[in-house]
Parts: C-alpha cells; structure tokens; sequence
C-alpha cells in the first residue's frame, strides 16, 4: 500500500511539473523564464530521487531479487585427447664434423661455408708431394718387376731356369703391385671428400694450415631429414609406442609439425627411469637445425565420453569430486550435488568416467559460493 502511495504522489507531483510547463507565456519576462525553468529543475530532480528511492524498496521487497544468481551450461558428450608433454632435442644422423686420416699441410680448400655438396666430392687437399714420388719409385720399380717375371715365365714354360728364379719374380711382382695400392690409398687419405650430398656449415681450417688427424677441419650436414629425440618417463610405456600421434611444436620458429613415434627405445635409463622415443620431421625448408629444443605432446589417450571445463569441479572434504547442476522444483531453480568419477584433464577440459549425462545443466559462474538445495536465479 505504501508502494502504491509513493508511486501515485510521484505521478501527481510530474504531471503538475508537465501542466506548468504548457502555461508558460511566451510574454514572460526573461527573467520569469529562467525562474520558472530552474524550479521545474528542481522539481524534477525531486521526483527522480523519489523514483529512486522507490526502485530500492520494490528490490528489497521483492522475492527474485534475494535470489543468488549463477550462469549454467550443459555438459557435452565428445572425442576427448589427452597429451603428454616433454621436451626433446632435434638430431640428424647426417650432421659430422669430418677429420683428416692422415693430416699435413693444407694444399687447397675446394669449398665455401654454406656451399652445397654432393656425395664423394673432393673437399680439402693435403700435401702429398712425398707419397706422389714415393709412387713414381714404386711405379718404375713395378715395370722392371712384371719384365722379370715375363722372362723368367717364358723361360720356365719352355723348361729353361729354376722353378725358384721364376718364384721368385712372380712374388716380387705381386709385393710391388701390393705396395703401389698401399701408396695408392695412402693418396687418397691425403683428401677429404663427402660422405653424403648436404652442406658445408662450418670450415675450421686454412690454406696453409697444418692439420692432424685429431683436428677436425670442417662440418657437414644435411638437414633434409632430421629427428627429435626425447626421453619419456617408464609410467608411460604402455601408452605411448611406435605410431602415436605427436604434436611437435619449436618455439623459437613458433612452429608447429604433426608426426608420430617412428621408434621406442627397449631399454629403461636407471638414472632417470625413462626410455628413449624418436620422431622424425620433414625439414625441406631446412627450418629446423641440430641441437635445437622441441616441446613434443604425446597422444596418450582418445576417449568419447562426457566432457566439461575444468574449473566447474570441487572437492569435499571427503575426497570425493562434485559438480553443482540445477534443477526444476516448482517452477524454481534448485542446486543439486553430482558426485563425479573425473578422468584426465587437458586444455582445461576434464573427461567424466561417472556420474553426469550428456544433458545435465551444470552451475559454471556462482559455483563456489552456493550450497546443495539452495533456490538461485539463472543468469539471462
């Protein structure tokens, strides 16, 4: 009833504020004029704190307004993925640094840092003028060898001379033939050439320079295909093998590649209890170098079942896990208690084993101030 007076004295008061305003004469002075429009102001402003005043004892009063309000959404039934992640290292097995057999002076470097090269080209020159003349003694010792052993073959055919001296000759002709492929092989150990077609990266020797065997003098590498090699902790072995699913992202190129496991190491590391995976990745565009980190997440589960946002689920103090939903009693909006069986979560989704269909209405803000039973308004 109060309410109801409030409501019409404030009518009244702006309905006579309105007749006022039709009976202003347009021959009133100036200053009339300013005198009536700051009383209708004031008048005004009166009435809009009244109305005011009104609207917060109408809220209070009011039934709906006391209720808590809460936002819901439904629970969802789909493909739910979990992953592992753990960090890995990029290799190739076509990475070297390449070391001379027999070291020396350096006599020419054929290549450029950043040159391609092709399997069994001649990189680096050694000096190899004493081996060279070496081969030319044996060469011309070699040629008067096979002439002995002609003659004394010819002359042994036709029963002439000792079976010794034509021995002899054929094993002195076999030791020279013998000595030149030695001398031969020690030449080529005085170059270097491509194990495999890539590039150079790096040349760590000049011209000039002289080198040994436990130098290395240049790297090569071919980075067509290359590998990440990760170790993945032994509580996994059963999810994760050859042919898993890997999402393998390089954040220095904020670069993402989709692959699998090619190989699972059979051996469990002691220091750390962990085994080894390999995952290789297509690297055309040379993107992707040696030694470089890699964050690899590893497909460990694919489920259909219901699936919610992680941030919905409470604990009680009895360990259980619950969810608040709402139902209809009377037309009101009623919390009700869901006790859950949670599986894994991942990207702040969470599936459930037990306890909620895939058409439950699920209390998402509110959630954690709100009690089991108690009538609460949904948000709009």
């Amino acid at each position: 009833m109060k309410q109801t007076i409030l409501y019409i004295a404030a009518f009244a008061a702006f309905s006579f504020t309105s007749c006022e305003m039709n009976k202003v004469d347009a021959k009133d002075s100036l200053t009339e004029l300013k005198e009536k429009r700051d009383s209708l102001k004031t008048e005004f402003n009166k009435i809009n704190t009244e109305i005011k005043l009104i609207d917060l004892e109408i809220d209070k009063l009011s039934p709906e307004k006391k209720l808590y309000i809460v936002s819901v959404i439904k629970a969802t039934k789909k493909d739910f993925k979990h992953y592992i992640e753990i960090q890995g290292n990029v290799n190739s097995d076509q990475s070297i640094s390449m070391y001379p057999e027999l070291g020396g002076l350096v006599n020419k470097v054929y290549v450029k840092e950043g040159q391609k090269v092709k399997k069994g080209q001649v990189l680096i020159k050694f000096d190899s003028d004493v081996l060279e003349k070496s081969k030319q003694e044996i060469e011309t010792g070699l040629e008067l060898a096979k002439t002995t052993y002609d003659r004394q073959k010819k002359l042994w055919e036709q029963k002439i001379g000792s079976e010794i001296e034509y021995l002899q000759a054929k094993t002195n002709l076999e030791s020279m033939r013998s000595k030149k492929a030695a001398l031969n092989a020690q030449i080529e150990q005085t170059k270097i050439t491509a194990t495999f077609s890539g590039i150079i990266d790096e040349i760590f020797i000049k011209e000039g320079e002289m080198s040994a065997p436990t130098m290395p003098v240049l790297r090569l590498i071919n980075l067509d295909n290359v590998y990440v090699e990760a170790d993945v902790s032994e509580k996994y072995l059963g999810d994760i093998k050859k042919g898993t699913k890997t999402k393998v992202f390089f954040p220095n190129l904020n670069l993402k590649y989709n692959s699998e496991i090619t190989m699972t190491g059979n051996f469990i590391n002691p220091s750390n209890r962990s085994f080894r995976i390999i995952v290789d990745i297509d690297n055309k565009e040379h993107l992707v170098k040696p030694n470089q980190i890699a964050v690899l997440n590893l497909l460990d589960l694919e489920y259909n079942g219901v699936v919610i946002p992680t941030n919905i689920i409470l604990n009680g103090p009895d360990g259980n896990s619950f969810v608040y939903a709402v139902s209809t009693d009377n037309g009101a909006s009623v919390v009700e208690k869901i006790i859950i069986k949670k599986g894994p979560s991942y990207n702040n989704e969470t599936l459930i084993y037990e306890g909620l269909s895939s058409d439950a209405i699920l209390i998402n803000k509110g959630s954690r101030s709100i009690q089991e039973g108690q009538k609460v308004r949904i948000e709009k």
